[in-house]
């Protein structure tokens, strides 16, 4: 029989098998100079210190470094090395192809509670910059194994009532008594923290 065209115009297209991906940030030197240069160093404070170099568009109290830990360069931890070579990609949430560039104000609209920041804003060029000079040793087609925040797989039901325990003994030490954040950690849930929207509150 021949091949219906609708369904197959339809059809997703197959893709190359993705390359294995090393782990492989560039080395602060290699920033370059002049306009592109200040380019990643701001993106670079964005990212450390969102509180000063994101206003307004921040609305909480967290920092884009405290889920995408050291300026997105730890491997376990929502890692920006090699993430500028998977956009544009689909977004089932969006239902349409984003750039990293949307994806980025997805994250100052959930992650930081705050605003999208404006397509010709030269801070969310940036951010842009920066993730694609971490990114620029990862080759096109790379796989990022890295990617994202690893799903964890609990053994045993989870017992709330246990982690309340487990938080007073181990967690306020750094996210504080109420989980409002102290100078050691970030506020985990409230007004200062991300909203339900966020990745984070899915983990």
């Amino acid at each position: 029989p021949k091949a219906d065209p609708v369904a197959t115009s339809l059809a997703p297209a197959k893709q190359p098998p993705a390359l294995d991906a090393l782990f492989a940030p560039p080395s602060p030197e290699s920033i370059p100079g002049g306009h592109r240069g200040a380019q990643i160093r701001l993106g670079f404070k964005i990212i450390v210190n969102t509180q000063e170099y994101g206003q307004p568009y921040v609305g909480n109290k967290l920092n884009c470094t405290n889920c995408h830990l050291d300026g997105g360069l730890n491997p376990n931890a929502a890692s920006f090395v090699g993430i500028s070579r998977l956009y544009p990609e689909y977004r089932a949430r969006a239902d349409r192809q984003v750039s990293l560039a949307d994806r980025l104000n997805e994250c100052f609209e959930r992650s930081v509670n705050g605003s999208a920041l404006p397509p010709d804003s030269s801070k969310l060029a940036a951010v842009v910059a920066y993730i694609e000079w971490l990114s620029q040793n990862v080759p096109e087609g790379s796989a990022v194994p890295w990617r994202g925040i690893p799903r964890i797989a609990p053994s045993r039901q989870p017992d709330a009532l246990n982690g309340k325990a487990v938080f007073a003994k181990k967690c306020f030490f750094c996210h504080g008594a109420d989980g409002q954040g102290t100078p050691a950690g970030p506020p985990l849930w409230g007004p200062g923290s991300y909203n339900i929207a966020a990745g984070m509150a899915r983990v």
